[in-house]
């Protein structure tokens, strides 16, 4: 891999990192168990968001990478 593709992969690594401890902090909200009926449904929603983004940023970057190995077949 050249230096521009092992860039890529680290900012997706940096990405699921943050989108990860953003999702656990939301569940662990939750789970304290002091929050209102409303504010409580929206945070479950948005740890459940979070957790499809990493879902989805891991997707990206396993079809970045595969990409990046066939250029890299080509060249």
């Amino acid at each position: 891999m050249n230096g521009a593709t092992n860039d890529v992969q680290a900012e997706f690594a940096a990405i699921l990192e943050e989108l990860r401890v953003l999702a656990t902090r939301a569940y662990r909200l939750e789970a304290a168990g002091s929050l209102h009926d409303a504010a409580h449904s929206r945070v479950r929603r948005v740890a459940r968001e979070l957790m499809n983004c990493v879902g989805d940023v891991q997707s990206a970057a396993f079809i970045q990478a595969d990409w990046a190995s066939e250029e890299e077949g080509n060249a």
